[in-house]
């Protein structure tokens, strides 16, 4: 890895551990779709898991993808933001730290494209970092928990909103799981089940 991004990713791979527990919910997946930079960098992970599935990553970052194909060269992208995953077939799909990047409006379709992404029985995958209150505000700009040379656009979200918003969904959830991290405080895993 030599983006900031990439790097950051190496030497925060304990937020990311929770990924070893998905073949205990679907211990074969033909699918695998990765939305968001982020996502696209668990590429190899999900190879060496799933030998046999094809893997996807959604994102309109090409750079990240690039750098992601390095490890794993049979990924496939699709350079959209989130485009329409309805009867897409995809037996795992995960969001690593994106949907802070959306706005409340933006994450409700995000969910649902998630939820339409997968059949019955699938799995999905979220990471995000936890907002210790409420709040009404939108994104807003701030430089990037890896780059403070980059500036992007954050909102943070309360677990127990996000969970709620997937059971209401269709999602099942099956772990929530919480870390602390230097730069983005505590960060929440939720593994869900689509019903």
């Amino acid at each position: 890895m030599e983006s900031r991004l990439g790097l950051w990713i190496v030497d925060n791979a304990e937020l990311f551990k929770y990924v070893a527990e998905l073949p205990s919910l679907k211990s074969d997946a033909k699918n695998v779709l990765l939305s968001g930079k982020v996502s696209s960098y668990l590429a190899s992970t999900l190879s060496l898991m799933y030998k046999d599935a094809k893997i996807v990553a959604v994102d309109e970052d090409d750079k990240a993808v690039e750098e992601a194909k390095t490890e794993c060269p049979h990924l496939q992208h699709i350079n959209e933001k989130f485009p329409d995953y309805q009867g897409s077939g995809y037996d795992i799909a995960i969001s690593a730290l994106e949907i802070e990047m959306l706005n409340t409006r933006e994450l409700t379709p995000y969910l649902f494209n998630l939820y339409d992404s997968l059949p019955s029985g699938g799995v999905l995958y979220l990471s995000f970092p936890d907002a210790v209150a409420p709040t009404v505000m939108e994104k807003n700009l701030y430089p990037a928990w890896y780059d403070e040379d980059e500036m992007i656009y954050m909102k943070y979200y309360m677990a127990g909103d996000v969970a709620n918003a997937l059971s209401m969904i269709g999602f099942q959830i099956k772990s929530m799981e919480a870390d602390n991290n230097n730069d983005l405080l505590h960060v929440v895993t939720l593994i869900a089940q689509k019903n």
